[in-house]
């Protein structure tokens, strides 16, 4: 599952999410918790399925095991996971297997020109790359020389702004890493919002800055330490020439000036924000040579070709990710980096559901009207990428998929709650759901929204109705502890079988379930810093142009009100540049409710100026 709640080390997709979305998992918040619109409670007791518990903990075992790796995209782990689906496709007899490469940009890499050089009155510092200094994975490339600007933290939020006083146009600005570490702790979570670097990158930017340069403090870090450019894992450009200084290179920095690092963090830390200042006779000329590195991910798929005399040329996608986070990233919700994530929840819980169904529908072909494709997804703890390829390159075309069944983290059921989202994106799902779930012991929660972070949304938007199948976050969420031991396989069991009826009714059915577009956003708590609303669906696959390409807009939202619609690509909004979907989640920090705010794309290769006003969140 691709999202993530926790704001210290928001990813681009969760990111984007949490701050447009009308609905959302997290480990604080999960669907039985959202305002379901209906909840159904079977008197069924719990009996025998289909599915065995035994083999859904071998497989389970095998994808979560240490030789996977965390099951990363484009790695070893992946190819090991990819080979075995593979496998599993084959043996239960589906037809027309095969793997799905794709490409996508993975990281970055250092060009042969990255150097910096430092002046310090009559000093000349030529500082060494990798271990004074090292660019920054968001940095735009190019060359830059100027005075320096130290700025705190860099943080700007309400009664706290790192730049007061300070004009840093055509400056380089110096700040520190992180939050105040001394404020009490609500002080703390607040400004902690608005610590990742892009948002310091976006300040600095907005002000004129030409370069910044971030470097950790030794209050926060004991051990002064680089960011890994790995972590990153948009690699958007973010407009401005950005790097990390080594600790000891910004104290020679700033003992220039006559100031002491450990002291000017201290008075930072007690919430002192006036103690920015130019450092006399400083430069920095700085120059930043990135290269943009490609991978190849593997989506898995199959088919049960339907078998009925009555057969039709219609199919019904059963999908679910097999990708997770591999040693961690910055979706990881781990203390400390490095360690395997092996994800049996997420997902390989989910990736065992789709080999599961694959295997029971293999021996019913003979009664269905329609063929079932299963398929596996990578990419989706990136954002997407896997659906979003299958969905460019489907092996049918897309008008003739009906419905699309997800799984993601359906492997611990407890109090035998299941939660089943998505079912406003067709009038049949409610009623067939209860049909299916009252001669099960489930307890099933619906919830209407089908715009998740998941890979059914992919399908939705392409007018596909879908439902996607989760049992519930837990404290294990995108942490080395989500381990195949914690998995409820009897639980899995009895989800596969509800999933089941509900796939062979759609597969044997006379009339396919028809797409509905959902209007109203759906209620749900643990919004309340996310205020404003505004109903943008963004294209988050596509990072080949300055802005926020959309895919469309949610029906009767302030977005469609405002004029927009998919296709755009937005590059100012309230007067703040937007070159990637970082700058336009921060930008939404600034919009206020029920006051127009213009917003600006392109469209057809032409700016278009429109006024928006937002909502209120419901």
């Amino acid at each position: 599952m691709s999202q993530k709640l926790v704001i210290r080390r928001l990813p681009v997709f969760a990111l984007l999410l949490l701050a447009i979305a009308p609905v959302y998992r997290s480990g604080a918040a999960n669907v039985e918790t959202s305002a379901p619109s209906k909840v159904i409670i079977s008197t069924a007791g719990t009996k025998a399925t289909a599915f065995d518990p035994n083999e859904i903990r071998k497989d389970i075992g095998y994808l979560a095991s240490p030789a996977l790796e965390g099951r990363r995209t484009a790695t070893v782990g992946e190819h090991l996971a990819a080979a075995f689906i593979e496998e599993r496709f084959r043996a239960a007899g589906l037809t027309d297997v095969r793997q799905q490469p794709f490409d996508f940009q993975s990281g970055v890499g250092l060009g042969p020109n990255n150097t910096m050089k430092v002046t310090l009155g009559p000093k000349r510092i030529s500082a060494e790359l990798d271990r004074q200094f090292a660019p920054l994975a968001l940095s735009a490339n190019g060359e830059v020389e100027s005075e320096v600007v130290f700025a705190g933290y860099g943080i700007v939020a309400e009664n706290y702004d790192s730049f007061a006083g300070l004009n840093v146009k055509n400056k380089i600005v110096m700040v520190l890493r992180f939050s105040p570490e001394s404020a009490p702790e609500s002080e703390r979570e607040r400004l902690r919002h608005y610590a990742p670097l892009r948002m310091k990158a976006m300040q600095a930017r907005e002000r004129g800055a030409k370069a910044i340069l971030v470097f950790a403090g030794p209050n926060s870090l004991p051990e002064d330490s680089f960011i890994s450019n790995s972590h990153d894992v948009s690699f958007a450009d973010s407009g401005i020439i950005a790097a990390q200084i080594s600790r000891k290179l910004a104290e020679e920095i700033l003992a220039s000036a006559g100031k002491d690092l450990k002291q000017t963090q201290d008075s930072l830390d007690q919430l002192e924000t006036k103690t920015g200042f130019v450092v006399p006779g400083a430069t920095v000329k700085l120059r930043v040579d990135l290269k943009k590195q490609t991978a190849v991910g593997h989506n898995v798929f199959g088919m049960v070709r339907a078998g009925a005399p009555d057969r039709t040329e219609q199919a019904i996608v059963v999908g679910a990710h097999y990708d997770h986070l591999g040693h961690g990233d910055e979706n990881s919700l781990a203390p400390q980096p490095g360690q395997i994530h092996p994800g049996a929840d997420d997902n390989a819980s989910g990736t065992v559901g789709v080999i599961e169904l694959a295997r029971y529908f293999s021996q019913r072909r003979s009664r269905l009207r329609r063929d079932l494709i299963f398929v596996c997804f990578s990419g989706e703890e990136l954002g997407l990428l896997g659906s979003a390829a299958f969905a460019r390159n489907p092996p049918v075309d897309l008008s003739h998929v009906v419905a699309m069944i997800n799984m993601d983290m359906i492997g611990r059921l407890r109090e035998q709650r299941l939660a089943i989202q998505g079912t406003g994106s067709a009038i049949l799902w409610p009623r067939l759901i209860e049909q299916a779930a009252l001669s099960t012991p489930l307890r099933v929660s619906l919830s209407s929204d089908p715009y998740l972070p998941t890979d059914s949304t992919t399908f939705y938007e392409k007018d596909i109705p879908t439902l996607n199948f989760f049992t519930g976050s837990h404290a294990d969420y995108h942490r080395p502890s989500d381990t195949a031991d914690k998995i409820n396989a009897a639980g899995e069991a009895q989800v596969l079988a509800l999933e089941a009826r509900i796939i062979e009714d759609l597969a044997t059915r006379k009339d396919p379930p028809h797409w509905v577009k959902v209007t109203t956003p759906a209620q749900g708590p643990g919004r309340e810093g996310l205020r404003a609303y505004l109903g943008t669906i963004p294209d988050y696959t596509d990072s080949t142009q300055p802005g926020v390409k959309l895919n469309g807009v949610r029906p009767g939202s302030p977005a469609e009100r405002g004029g927009l619609k998919a296709g755009d690509v937005i590059v100012d909004l309230g007067h703040k540049r937007i070159t990637n979907i970082y700058d336009y989640t921060y930008a939404l920090e600034g919009v206020k409710i029920g006051a127009p705010v213009e917003i600006t794309v392109m469209r057809e290769g032409k700016p278009t100026t429109l006024t928006i006003v937002p909502a209120q969140r419901k």
